[in-house]
């Protein structure tokens, strides 16, 4: 998030919105700017309807940082496979106070009916069946 040329940061309180009806926050990592920074991303808040928050600190191993250009952060998101079809919003923006305040993004997913795919599961009777070979492979190391 926020790809751009960035000066002057030691530290940064950033706030992602999104809606938990469509997305399941899955982590958040440093980005290509930010390596050697330190990132804590606090778990998703309820804040109200369907829209959820997750609150990240970045801050510098040290002083200030002026110049550095690329990605402050990396952030994924599952879609549900419940999601509704259609535009859905992911906000990243400055808490308020923050000491660097960086510009308020949207970024729009357009959920359609192929970005949800089911996850095929085994069924039972797999399951059981390897569990006859394994036990029948067992015993014959036995003898």
């Amino acid at each position: 998030m926020l790809d751009g040329v960035v000066t002057q940061l030691e530290a940064a309180d950033l706030v992602l919105t999104f809606d938990a009806d469509v997305f399941s926050f899955s982590a958040a990592t440093t980005g290509s700017a930010t390596s050697g920074f330190s990132l804590l991303a606090g778990q998703p808040l309820f804040l109200h309807d369907t829209l959820w928050q997750v609150e990240l600190s970045l801050a510098t191993p040290g002083v200030a940082v002026d110049g550095i250009s690329g990605a402050l952060i990396e952030v994924a998101f599952m879609i549900r496979q419940s999601a509704p079809l259609g535009a859905s919003a992911i906000l990243f923006a400055s808490k308020a106070a923050s000491d660097y305040v960086v510009p308020e993004q949207v970024g729009w997913i357009n959920v359609t009916q192929g970005s949800i795919q089911p996850v095929p599961e085994p069924t039972s009777s797999t399951l059981v069946a390897m569990g006859l070979l394994a036990l029948v492979g067992w015993s014959r190391r036995l003898r």
